[in-house]
Order: C-alpha cells, then sequence, then structure tokens
C-alpha cells in the first residue's frame, strides 16, 4: 500500500506493509486524508544498517556486525534490511474494511463509512485506529465530493476544542464584543476563524509570515492598529507572539492550540492580566504507528 511521509523536508509516496489489526481496532480504507502542512511535522527516519554504519557512533556495532557474520553473510544482510518510516496524518475519511475481535460490532460494521481521527488516522492507504477514535457516517444523500469534506473532521476539532478551552468557564463574557487575532492562516488558523465566526465573534483577523494562505479566502489580516481581545496561536512556532500581547488589552485572552512552545516572558502576561489556555490536538501529525517499507 501507498503512504505519505516525509523525507528531507520533502513529502513522497512510499510503498508499505498493511498495519496490523487489533482487538479493539477499525481497520479503514481511506478514501480522503486531510494534510495540515503546519502541524505535521514528523521527518522519516532511515533505521537501515546502511545509514546506521555511517555514523561514527554505529560503525564499533557495525564492525562488531562484521567479524562475528562474516563478509558474505553480512552483506546479505544489508540487502534484506527493510526500512521503516512514521506516518504522518490524523484526519480521514473511508470504509471499515475489517473489524477488531473484541470491538462493539453493533456500533461499526464491515462497509460502513466512517471518520477517524488520531495518531493512527494516518495518511495511508490503509489504516487500524481504535475504535474509540473512529466515528460512523450516514452516506444517505451525500454526493460523493462532500464526502472528501469529512476527512477535515479530526484537523478541524483541533482549534474547535481550542476555542472551546479557551471560553468553557467564562459565562461572564459577551462572544459579540471579542475581538479575536489568529496567528497562522492554514488549515488550523482558518478553521478556528470560521469557527469563531459561527459563534458570533465580529472581528476575526489574522496574521501569517506567508504571502498568500488558506485564510486570505475568508478572513482578513491584521493591520497592526486595532484592539485585540483574544489571541489564537494556530502556528507551529510563537515567534513574534509578544508584539501582539503588547497590542491586547488588560485581561487578553490567550489560547495555545496545538503543540506550539510558548516563549515568552512572564512579566508581560502579568502585565496585561492575560488568561493563558493551552489546548493539545491529537498529536500533531507525529504519525506513532511505523511500517514497514519496501524498496
Amino acid at each position: 500500500m501507498k503512504i505519505l511521509a516525509t523525507r528531507n523536508g520533502q513529502r513522497q509516496f512510499v510503498e508499505g506493509s498493511e498495519p496490523y489489526v487489533g482487538s479493539y481496532d477499525i481497520k479503514i480504507k481511506t478514501l480522503y486524508s486531510s494534510v495540515s502542512y503546519g502541524s505535521e511535522q514528523t521527518t522519516v527516519v532511515d533505521t537501515s544498517i546502511l545509514k546506521s554504519i555511517a555514523k561514527i557512533d554505529k560503525v564499533r556495532l557495525a564492525l562488531s556486525k562484521l567479524i562475528e557474520l562474516g563478509p558474505l553473510d553480512f552483506l546479505r544482510k544489508l540487502s534484506s534490511m527493510r526500512k521503516k518510516y512514521s506516518a504522518i496524518g490524523y484526519s480521514v475519511v473511508g470504509e471499515v474494511i475489517e473489524i477488531g475481535a473484541s470491538c462493539n460490532g453493533d456500533e461499526v460494521n464491515v462497509g460502513d463509512l466512517v471518520v477517524a481521527a488520531g495518531q493512527y488516522a494516518t495518511h495511508a492507504e490503509i489504516n487500524c485506529v481504535p475504535q474509540g477514535m473512529v466515528q460512523k457516517v450516514d452516506p444517505a444523500n451525500m454526493l460523493r465530493d462532500k464526502i472528501a469534506l469529512l476527512s477535515l473532521s479530526g484537523v478541524a476539532a483541533v482549534p474547535i476544542n481550542g476555542v472551546r478551552t479557551l471560553y468553557a468557564d467564562r459565562t461572564d463574557i459577551d462572544l459579540s464584543s471579542i475581538r479575536a487575532l489568529i496567528i497562522g492562516g492554514g488549515v488550523i488558523g482558518t478553521f478556528c476563524g470560521l469557527y469563531l465566526r459561527s459563534l458570533g465573534v465580529q472581528s476575526v483577523k489574522f496574521v501569517d509570515v506567508a504571502g498568500k494562505v488558506m485564510a486570505d479566502q475568508f478572513l482578513e489580516r491584521f493591520q497592526g492598529d486595532e484592539r485585540i481581545n483574544s489571541i489564537f496561536v494556530c502556528s507551529n512556532s510563537s515567534h513574534g507572539l509578544e508584539k501582539y500581547i503588547m497590542l491586547g488589552d488588560i485581561g487578553l485572552n490567550l489560547s495555545i492550540i496545538g503543540e506550539t512552545q510558548l516563549n515568552v516572558e512572564r512579566d508581560l502576561l502579568e502585565q496585561k492580566y492575560a488568561t493563558v489556555r493551552f489546548c493539545n490536538s491529537f498529536g500533531s501529525g507525529r504519525g506513532q504507528p511505523s511500517y514497514e517499507i519496501f524498496n
């Protein structure tokens, strides 16, 4: 099967083995998989002996293996080595093709259309996802081009959860009075802005270092002279965040969405009496399972 992985900073398709179906897993044939470049930072790691012996700390081990096996068997060992890669992705829609022995068959059955999220819902033709991260979808009256949009469910859930986390206990806040700044104009940032808009937030703007991003189609760019009382960090870096905090009102609300590091002086947060909430995602596309790759 084909797997989308990252190698030397570039994404590429590689051939790999199908994952094992655990007792509580749902095996899914992927129809569509949503790619979120900003939150998928996994790099392919080559674990073959050929790569290992190129490292100084592995030379001694390679030499000992050469002595132990002899030249001929050592070469055979090299030629039989397979590479392992970590897959990326965390949001797919697909068809159930197998169910683990301990799964509840009343919830999902073979042939069902499902959405899956989390670190096991990778950019692979076949995925095995824990049953708790799989949701059945009713395909009735749904056009096939609309099914593709379901693959965004897991990605969209991350910023939605970030917004809800920030305001979960704040019944005193009038959402229409929020002046939100979103840092990051990719998929995550765009969904964050659209969700805020759906809640009735009138002022939603964003900043991004790129000249043209997805959010440009839906949101207005921040010009630097507007007042801010809420900031949502939807980028894999918090670089430059301090200057936006300085522009914020007293009582600033700050939501760190995903696994971005917050590199801000504490004194600045205290000066603004800022409320900071952290919202971890499913794991930023790190692809917990490894797949054996055939070359």
